[in-house]
Protein backbone atom coordinates (compact mmCIF):
# COMPACT_ATOMS: atom_id res chain seq x y z
CA UNK A 1 0.00 0.00 0.00
CA UNK A 2 1.25 3.46 -0.89
CA UNK A 3 2.25 5.71 2.02
CA UNK A 4 -0.10 8.70 2.39
CA UNK A 5 1.43 12.14 2.54
CA UNK A 6 0.08 14.57 5.14
CA UNK A 7 -0.98 17.94 3.71
CA UNK A 8 -0.98 21.03 5.92
CA UNK A 9 -2.88 24.13 4.84
CA UNK A 10 -2.30 27.54 6.41
CA UNK A 11 -4.20 30.72 5.60
CA UNK A 12 -2.71 34.17 5.91
CA UNK A 13 -4.34 37.59 5.86
CA UNK A 14 -2.92 41.06 5.79
CA UNK A 15 -3.54 42.66 9.20
CA UNK A 16 -2.10 46.06 10.16
CA UNK A 17 0.25 45.94 7.18
CA UNK A 18 1.70 42.50 7.94
CA UNK A 19 0.91 38.95 6.85
CA UNK A 20 -0.56 37.12 9.84
CA UNK A 21 -1.76 33.53 10.05
CA UNK A 22 -5.56 33.54 10.39
CA UNK A 23 -5.48 31.47 13.59
CA UNK A 24 -3.27 34.13 15.25
CA UNK A 25 -5.70 37.03 14.68
CA UNK A 26 -7.44 38.60 17.69
CA UNK A 27 -10.87 37.01 18.32
CA UNK A 28 -12.87 40.11 17.33
CA UNK A 29 -11.00 40.46 14.01
CA UNK A 30 -11.41 36.74 13.35
CA UNK A 31 -15.19 37.06 13.92
CA UNK A 32 -15.46 40.04 11.55
CA UNK A 33 -13.51 38.19 8.85
CA UNK A 34 -15.63 35.06 9.24
CA UNK A 35 -18.83 37.12 9.05
CA UNK A 36 -17.62 38.87 5.88
CA UNK A 37 -16.80 35.52 4.26
CA UNK A 38 -20.24 34.16 5.19
CA UNK A 39 -21.94 37.28 3.79
CA UNK A 40 -20.08 36.99 0.50
CA UNK A 41 -20.86 33.27 0.25
CA UNK A 42 -24.60 33.59 0.98
CA UNK A 43 -25.07 36.69 -1.20
CA UNK A 44 -23.39 34.90 -4.11
CA UNK A 45 -25.31 31.68 -3.54
CA UNK A 46 -28.69 33.45 -3.38
CA UNK A 47 -27.99 36.27 -5.86
CA UNK A 48 -31.24 37.75 -7.15
CA UNK A 49 -33.31 35.84 -4.56
CA UNK A 50 -32.23 37.31 -1.23
CA UNK A 51 -29.72 39.72 0.30
CA UNK A 52 -27.93 38.92 3.53
CA UNK A 53 -26.62 41.67 5.82
CA UNK A 54 -25.32 41.94 9.38
CA UNK A 55 -28.02 42.60 11.96
CA UNK A 56 -27.75 45.85 13.93
CA UNK A 57 -27.99 44.01 17.26
CA UNK A 58 -26.25 40.65 16.93
CA UNK A 59 -27.12 39.49 20.48
CA UNK A 60 -29.24 36.38 20.26
CA UNK A 61 -29.93 36.57 16.51
CA UNK A 62 -29.80 33.06 15.07
CA UNK A 63 -27.00 30.54 14.88
CA UNK A 64 -25.00 32.30 12.16
CA UNK A 65 -23.93 35.17 14.40
CA UNK A 66 -26.27 37.93 13.38
CA UNK A 67 -26.77 37.44 9.65
CA UNK A 68 -30.23 38.41 8.49
CA UNK A 69 -31.97 37.66 5.23
CA UNK A 70 -34.15 40.09 3.33
CA UNK A 71 -36.72 38.48 1.06
CA UNK A 72 -36.81 39.43 -2.61
CA UNK A 73 -39.88 41.65 -2.13
CA UNK A 74 -38.00 43.60 0.60
CA UNK A 75 -34.98 44.28 -1.61
CA UNK A 76 -34.93 47.88 -2.76
CA UNK A 77 -37.77 48.79 -0.44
Amino acid sequence: MKKQQKITVKSFVRYQGELVEFKDLPPDVKQKAATELALRYFNTLFAGKAVFTVAEDTAGVGPVGGLIRKEENEIGA
